[in-house]
């Protein structure tokens, strides 16, 4: 899968989402729907950190220990969540991020620059009431991680590919809101993937990694 694809694939998750939205939203601004419901689809856009955790395995090619890890960087990530009832709703995101990917091998070392796109669909469990001004949920879903090289000449080993990796998504985050129909969110993703190793066999650890992203953003209702 391309990330081209993926963006694609999202697009028409995002349309349909954004359809049955359209459908609701006279009924979200007259008030309470008879789930308890004030808004059906929110619109999220969230500034996030991005920590992967350092893994370490044999390469595949030349039989020697690999060490692979990421830079700290920061990140955005937009979402589209429609709430099916009280309690259940389905997020449907894209989320960006750039980073070095850094290997060391033996005695030499390898550092690759990339794009790294996040696309992910989850079932997100909803509290039925607010705490405080803070309604909480919890999240857990898949989808699919692209790390798509920059060609950064200070930081290519030449040769490397767009690779794209499953992905397991989960988290909690609380919102808060602020008016009507804006509110402001904190979050806590997880992503469980299998480390990149851009298509090289001597990069490849086989292991997986978890990237933790922390995030603050706001959050629009329909």
């Amino acid at each position: 899968m391309t990330v081209r694809r993926g963006v694609i694939i999202l697009a028409l998750a995002v349309g349909a989402l954004l359809v049955s939205g359209v459908a609701q939203a006279q009924e979200s601004f007259l008030g309470k729907s008879e789930e308890g419901v004030v808004s059906k689809t929110d619109f999220s856009l969230v500034l996030n950190g991005d920590i992967t955790k350092s893994v370490s395995g044999i390469g595949v090619s030349q039989g020697t220990v690999v060490s692979q890890s990421a830079t700290d960087s920061g990140g955005v990530l937009f979402g589209l969540r429609y709430h099916l009832n009280r309690l259940l709703a389905i997020d449907a995101n894209y989320g960006y991020t750039r980073n070095f990917q850094n290997y060391v091998t033996g005695i030499s070392t390898s550092s690759i620059q990339s794009g790294v796109h996040i696309l992910t669909g989850a079932a997100v469990v909803t509290a039925p009431f607010h705490v405080f001004g803070l309604r909480p949920y919890a999240l857990g879903g898949g989808g699919g991680i692209f790390f798509r090289p920059t060609g950064n000449v200070d930081a290519s080993v030449g040769g490397e590919v767009t690779q794209g990796r499953p992905v397991i998504v989960y988290g909690a985050g609380v919102d808060y809101s602020v008016v009507p129909h804006i509110s402001i969110r904190g979050e806590f993703r997880g992503y469980f993937l299998k480390a990149p190793d851009f298509g090289f066999d001597g990069l490849n650890t086989g292991k997986y990694t978890m990237m933790a992203q922390p995030a603050i953003g706001v959050v629009f209702h329909f």
